[in-house]
């Protein structure tokens, strides 16, 4: 139709491919994982009433929160886990891309996540059970859709109650709970289908 002798091969997707006309070729079947690796994502912890503060949090047996005298963690407990949560997801190699709050691009998804438990609590043995505990909800940013909602937690026992031996307990439980919930959100991902939109009517 264009009158003129076309290069042999211009329709197949190596032929783009050679002449930068596409950025990868990729089969079917590995469609799926390849796009969740392109996609960005928005970080956004939320604390429950409580944890917000820098303070390391005690549950006490009546179940109120107190605190452990002179220990504070080095940023206040959301932005504490933000950083810990993006870092994490980044380590992951997964994602193009991982931004908190304050990010300048537009995402493909967006998680929020709150903070449920994030203490150590007595026990009536006197030993510190450390619980950490995430609500996620991955939402698509397109179409503004809840793609997966899932809980990530971890827990550690301190051998004794003395900081030295609550801290390591603090990072058994986060790795725990981070790392679950990395790999839920991974798996939500790769598996979603967006929505296309409907063609326009000619």
């Amino acid at each position: 139709t264009v009158r003129e002798k076309l290069p042999e091969g211009f329709q197949r997707a190596e032929y783009l491919l050679d002449h930068g006309m596409v950025d990868m070729v990729v089969p079917r079947a590995e469609l799926k994982p390849t796009i969740a690796r392109l996609l960005t994502l928005l970080m956004r912890p939320v604390p429950q009433a409580g944890y917000v503060s820098d303070r390391v949090l005690l549950r006490r047996g009546d179940l109120s929160l107190g605190y452990y005298a002179g220990a504070r963690w080095a940023d206040n407990l959301p932005r504490m886990v933000e950083g810990l949560m993006v870092s994490t997801l980044r380590l992951s190699g997964t994602l193009r891309s991982v931004q908190d709050d304050g990010g300048p691009f537009l995402p493909d998804y967006s998680l929020r996540l709150t903070i449920r438990r994030f203490d150590a609590e007595l026990g009536a043995d006197g030993v510190p059970r450390v619980r950490v505990a995430f609500d996620c909800v991955l939402g698509r940013q397109s179409d503004r859709q809840v793609v997966a909602a899932f809980t990530a937690e971890g827990s550690a026992v301190a051998a004794e109650h003395r900081m030295s031996e609550v801290m390591p307990a603090f990072e058994q439980a986060a790795q725990q709970a981070l790392a679950s919930a990395a790999s839920q959100l991974l798996a939500a991902v790769g598996a979603d289908e967006p929505v296309r939109p409907a063609p326009r009517a000619p």
